[in-house]
């Protein structure tokens, strides 16, 4: 596993076009967020349903440095004077992160998961266990797993962001399909959760970045 880092989740409502906010997203944002130099791996997406046009930008950081909490530092796409009071009124999550790793696969991500859940009283790290050894169950026979990325806010609240290759990769992992789409395997310490799919607009590896896991090898 990657030693700890942290884990930043900002989400807002597209309030411009589509096609100007996701080109700002994948040509923009994503590449100069790649280039800062404590960012491992970072991802922008889009969800689209009626009147509910979101998108997210979820990056994972080393633990040199505090990770920064305002939407706009590090600067995320200096000509996109259209997004930046979007990203004023963004809902923003930073987590400390707990259980990760990133996959070496022949297809690119398209799907981001965002799981965000609240677990039974003194149950945390009893589920980290269990996320842990299932996300490398799952990647050793699931190809479509690319990347995992789990931040806690204890003693009960956690955010997990996985990027995959397709529904049916996703359907595999947590037993749900695209009909029953929020279905996780590890519910039984739950109290509640909510997930959220997004079709990835851009991804970026940082300088930060390792190298990724080999899912066939037996974890030590």
């Amino acid at each position: 596993m990657l030693e700890a880092g942290t884990l930043r989740v900002v989400t807002f409502v597209a309030q411009v076009p589509e096609p100007v906010l996701d080109a700002a997203l994948r040509d923009e944002i994503i590449p100069e967020l790649s280039q800062m130099p404590d960012i491992r791996h970072c991802f922008a997406a889009r969800r689209g349903l009626a009147g509910d046009e979101l998108r997210v930008i979820a990056s994972v950081w080393g633990a040199e440095r505090p990770v920064p909490e305002s939407p706009e530092t590090p600067p995320v796409g200096r000509g996109t004077r259209d997004i930046r009071p979007l990203l004023e009124r963004a809902q923003i999550e930073v987590f400390p992160i707990e259980v990760q790793a990133r996959f070496a696969r022949p297809e690119e991500a398209r799907i981001l998961r965002v799981f965000r859940g609240h677990v039974a009283a003194r149950q945390m790290d009893a589920y980290l266990v269990e996320a842990r050894s299932g996300m490398l169950a799952d990647a050793s026979i699931n190809s479509g797993l690319s990347a995992f990325y789990l931040g806690t806010r204890r003693p009960d609240d956690f955010l997990t962001v996985s990027a995959w290759a397709s529904w049916s990769a996703i359907e595999q992992a947590t037993g749900g399909d695209v009909r029953r789409p929020f279905v996780t395997r590890n519910s039984a310490r739950l109290a509640s959760h909510e997930v959220t799919h997004f079709e990835i607009v851009g991804e970026g590896l940082g300088p930060g970045a390792t190298d990724p896991e080999d899912s066939n090898q037996p974890d030590s």
